[in-house]
């Protein structure tokens, strides 16, 4: 995982960093980050 602990202990800062990290460097669509980041907020 991006950030070696669980999904309970990201704040919301360190789920946009995760989602900046999606898209530049993965390169991923917006509808696969959004299913990427809807997942960590359940």
């Amino acid at each position: 995982m991006y950030f070696h602990r669980s999904p309970d202990e990201l704040d919301q800062e360190a789920i946009r960093a995760y989602q900046v990290y999606l898209t530049k460097t993965r390169r991923l669509s917006p509808s696969s980050i959004s299913v990427a980041t809807g997942a960590l907020r359940f």
